[in-house]
Formats: structure tokens, sequence, C-alpha cells
């Protein structure tokens, strides 16, 4: 009962990070928050939704990419499922977000799920630190008199946009229109 309470807080907590990231998803014409995009559920985009997702959190939380074993299907039990997913500490505890679960769940539970082969694994600081030591433009925008600096960039975060005050995040938003 307790550990369902936690996970249940946990979620409440991923779900207030996620309020400083939106997507722009192009053929809408309209920016929309991420838990209105996360609903859509695209297949094989867990590398959006996780790579967008670790820009609300909170800077030693991780980014990871890897491949799976899943129990059950005769293709991928040994292993082979490339994949994508956020780890995160929240309270002293470990969990995992990711976009093809329900929502968070616990780290120690998911590993012995799916016994992941962690090829890539980046943190959100050393991520942000990409986004304003390689922009788009050679110079960020300063918003006059705010504080505000604005960073553009490439790779999952095709012409994404981070709005930044005094070293930290205050907006993100991805320009992008995952198939699916």
């Amino acid at each position: 009962m307790f550990e369902k309470l936690q996970l249940k807080i946990a979620n409440q907590y991923f779900d207030r990070q996620m309020q400083t990231v939106f997507v722009d998803r192009v053929c809408d014409k309209g920016v929309e928050t991420f838990e209105k995009y996360l609903a859509y559920r695209y297949r094989d985009n867990c590398y959006y939704y996780s790579g967008y997702a670790i820009m609300g959190m909170k800077e030693n939380d991780y980014l990871m990419i890897g491949s799976l074993c899943i129990r059950g299907d005769f293709i991928w039990r040994n292993g082979g499922y490339s994949h994508g997913w956020i780890e995160f500490t929240y309270m002293n505890k470990e969990y995992v977000f990711d976009s093809m679960c329900g929502g968070v769940v616990s780290k120690k539970e998911w590993y012995e799920k799916f016994q992941p082969n962690v090829k890539f694994k980046h943190s959100k600081k050393e991520i942000v630190e990409s986004f304003i030591t390689k922009p788009l433009d050679r110079n960020c925008l300063e918003i006059q008199n705010t504080g505000i600096k604005e960073f553009h960039t490439v790779s999952i975060y095709r012409h994404g946009k981070l709005l930044m005050k005094n070293n930290k995040v205050k907006m993100f938003i991805a320009y992008d229109e995952p198939s699916g």
C-alpha cells in the first residue's frame, strides 16, 4: 500500500516537472503541454518523449538509451529492442519514466522486467550545456530586460527552443511532428 502511494506521489512530481516542457506539433499549428503530447503515445518515438521530458527534470537526472529484453516476445526476448527512457531520483528513491509504460515506475522493477543494456547516459546538465556550447545560431538571443536567454539547437531537439534565466531552465519548446 505504501509503495503504491509513493509511486502515485512520484507520478505527481513528474507531472509537475513537465510544466516547463511544451511541444509544437507543426501540423497542428499550436503549442501544447507535454502531458497532452504524451497522450498520443506515438509508436517508436520513445527517444522524442524521453529527450523532451529530460528538459523538465533536475540537473542530475538522466536521459538513457539502450536495448531491452522483452519477455514473451519471440523477436526481442534476447535483447536488441532499442529504446529511450528517463531515470530520476525523488525522495531518495529511483524511478524510470518510460513513455510506453503507463507512467513513472520503480527503477528496480523496470530493470528487472526489461533488463536494459545501457548505451547512452547523459544528465540533464550535460544536455543543457550542449544547447549553450553548440547552439544552432552562433549567438544566443537575450530577451531584453528579462535576463532570459534563448538557445536553439539541432539533433533530437530539432529546432528546439530552450529559455533560461540565471542558468535555470524556465521553458523548453520542442518543434517536431514525430510519425507513428
